[in-house]
This record gives C-alpha cells, structure tokens and sequence, in this order.
C-alpha cells in the first residue's frame, strides 16, 4: 500500500464530501439514564460522549458530528445518538461509509483548521460548508475512499506501527477502559457486556491499542508536500472569513 506522502492530495470544501444539517437538542430534564443511546455534546473529549441514556435515537449513526460552539471538535459517531445543542451533523454524501474512512477524513480536517476556531470565531454551520481541507485522490481527482479506508483499517499496520513506537495496552488500560464502559451502560460485568455487543476480550485489548495508533497517525500523518494547485488551501482557509 502506498504511503501518505505517495498520495495525490487535493483540496476539497467540506460541503463537497458532506451534506450538513444540526441536530434535534435534548433537554437533561427529559433524560433517562443507564440506558444504551449515547449521548453527544461539544465537549473535545471521549469523543463527544457524556453517557448513556434510555431515551430513543433522535439522530442516525454513521456520521461525523461537530462542536460549533467552540473550537469545532469533530468525532465520528458509529451508533445512532441523541445531541445536545450546538452539535452539527456531517452526513457522507457517497454509497459507501464507515469508521475507517470517517476517521481518516476526521483527521484530515482537523489539521486543516488547527487553533483556527474558538469562542470568539466559532466553527458556525456557514463556516462547516466553506472549510477546506486535503484529501488523498484517485488519478481523476476524485477522493480515494479505498486508500483511506485500507489505510485505517489494516492490522497490520496498526501493529506494525504499535511495534515501531513501543505503543501498548496495560493492564490497567485494559481494566479501566471495561470499567469505564461498564459505568457508561450501566450493565453489571464483561459477560453482559459482551453479549450485548458481541465483544470478545480481545477486542478491548485492540480497541485500546487502535485508539494510541490513530491518535500517534494524527500527530505524524500531515503530507510533505502538496500538489502546488492545492497549496493556498492547506492551511485550511475559510473562504467565509
């Protein structure tokens, strides 16, 4: 497989890739806790989630979402949720989308618009659709979904990359991340917990090391260089501004 920098990489809008629309808010005084929706709201970590609720899906999976109160975190919700307010909705505009091409398109926009939004110029629904950032393309021009998702998806590379940067999953890693999800379900031990999501004790293990894979490809994955066509958009500019 070809690496990052043997990629033709070429500037797209977000709205070229994504239909975007915002989400139906739930209001805390209509939640029902220890349930199994999540819940996404702006917050830049664990992935937007503040738990796990009773309530039904107002929302479908499969999608990115974005903070636009603040900085503009962008996470990748594979289940369908529910949202607070202030959560926009990225909706994949081709056939073919899942957690692999979702999270390499994640990355990719968020270092187009790095330390660019905050409160005080907030990633608004107007500014999603204009936002530029860099994908990897076919010879035609046209993103290359498959690349993306071979590169994000493969074991291999997960671990031969794990292998190279020492990167690991403790014991304790291990038990706090079936901690944690125990907490978020509200479900008693690792067996109910399996069978309801058809986990295998490995699969915790991988999940761990997978999410230190990706966040290490965040960090190191930015292209050397870029076709020079492209190259004012890198930066991520905002054709709103």
């Amino acid at each position: 497989m070809k690496t990052l920098q043997q990629c033709n990489w070429k500037a797209f809008r977000v709205e070229d890739i994504f239909e975007i629309s915002g989400t139906i808010t739930t209001h805390p005084s209509k939640l029902i806790e220890q349930g199994l929706t999540p819940r996404i709201t702006c917050a830049a970590t664990n992935n937007g989630l503040d738990g796990f609720y009773q309530n039904r899906p107002t929302e479908s999976g499969n999608v990115l979402t974005v903070d636009s109160a603040t900085i503009g975190f962008v996470s990748y919700q594979e289940a369908d949720f529910l949202a607070t307010d202030h959560v926009e909705k990225l909706t994949f505009k081709g056939n073919t989308f899942n957690r692999y091409i979702a999270l390499f398109i994640k990355m990719c926009i968020d270092n187009s618009k790095e330390n660019k939004f905050g409160y005080g110029y907030k990633f608004a629904q107007r500014r999603i659709k204009r936002q530029t950032f860099m994908l990897p393309c076919t010879d035609d021009d046209t993103p290359d979904y498959e690349f993306m998702e071979s590169y994000m998806r493969e074991k291999m590379v997960i671990i031969a990359i794990a292998e190279a940067e020492n990167i690991s999953c403790s014991e304790k890693e291990y038990n706090d991340k079936i901690r944690e999800l125990l907490e978020q379900t509200g479900l008693r031990d690792v067996s109910e917990l399996n069978q309801q999501y058809g986990y295998t004790n490995e699969d915790y293990y991988f999940t761990i090391l997978e999410e230190k894979v990706v966040d290490f490809l965040y960090e190191n994955a930015s292209p050397d260089s870029t076709p020079s066509d492209a190259a004012p958009a890198a930066t991520g500019t905002d054709s709103a501004n």
